[in-house]
């Protein structure tokens, strides 16, 4: 069976994050008669679905394509956790009854899983998440002379952290994901415009541990370009408490980072990968 020689696209749905419904069907059914077909119950789950499809030309599985593609597999994974928390009863029932409409619409065989031991693997799922889940500030603060957004800006942008639609500096990888993002403690965002008449006490340097990949080496190119800001801008490193940050106190956290991506490495989730950055989102 050719379906079972390309294995699982664990990568795309997984059955440790997912509550999977896979269909197949007689005639090849359209990618947009898939997603529309139950587009307005699946509006009122709370928690994300995720559509993929077997590709008979490249024989892999794939993220459902343009609406005119036609699948004779395909699947449909609803979420079990992200960061408000993990799946309602009620969201499992409305996905579960849209599953099997679906299946009698298109004329398709679906497989559900039972749904007992759901709910509890996504409560056990939730707990993990948060014990994992931590993000990581360091602050670049004014010891008298206030910051100034050119200065700001010119430093940023030689960085190759670029300003994004929610107002941060963000410096991503080359395959667009965010390492770590920039924020004006003031709390007005950043912009190009307001950048020429920014002045602020202090930024934040974030990084969201569990959404990249190698945090240990991440944290300390983060580290280091802080520095930067502190240097030319005659700022100083602080904690979230205005303690200075030295080395020593970087240390224990440098080593936090690379034990929770361990911990999230031996449950099968690595940090950055795109099962984590679903959870974490």
């Amino acid at each position: 069976d050719e379906l079972k020689a390309v294995g699982e696209p664990l990568h795309l749905l997984s059955p440790q994050v997912d509550y999977i419904a896979a269909f197949d069907a007689v005639e090849a059914i359209s990618a947009a008669h898939i997603v529309e077909a139950q587009r307005a119950v699946l509006a009122r789950v709370r928690k994300a679905v995720h559509w993929i499809g077997y590709s008979e030309s490249t024989h892999e599985w794939e993220a459902l394509l343009g609406e005119a593609t036609a699948y004779r597999h395909f699947r449909a994974g609803l979420q079990l956790v992200d960061r408000r928390g993990p799946l309602a009863d009620g969201d499992l029932s409305l996905f579960h009854t849209a599953m099997q409409d679906l299946a009698d619409q298109s004329a398709a065989i679906v497989d559900l899983p039972a749904r007992r031991t759901v709910l509890d693997g996504a409560a056990k799922l939730d707990a993990f998440c948060a014990s994992v889940d931590i993000q990581i500030g360091i602050n670049v603060v004014a010891q008298g002379q206030v910051f100034s957004g050119t200065k700001l800006r010119a430093l940023a942008e030689s960085a190759g952290m670029v300003i994004d639609g929610e107002g941060r500096f963000v410096r991503c990888d080359d395959d667009g994901n965010v390492l770590y993002v920039l924020l004006n403690q003031d709390g007005a965002g950043f912009s190009a415009e307001a950048m020429k008449s920014l002045a602020t006490q202090g930024v934040t340097f974030l990084l969201d541990v569990p959404r990249v990949a190698h945090g240990e080496r991440v944290f300390n190119q983060m580290v280091e370009l802080a520095r930067r800001f502190a240097d030319v801008l005659r700022g100083v490193l602080v904690d979230d408490n205005r303690r200075p940050l030295s080395e020593l106190a970087l240390e224990p956290i440098r080593r936090q980072v690379a034990e929770y991506q361990a911990m999230m490495a031996a449950q099968g989730l690595p940090a950055g990968g795109p099962l984590a950055r679903r959870l974490f989102s």
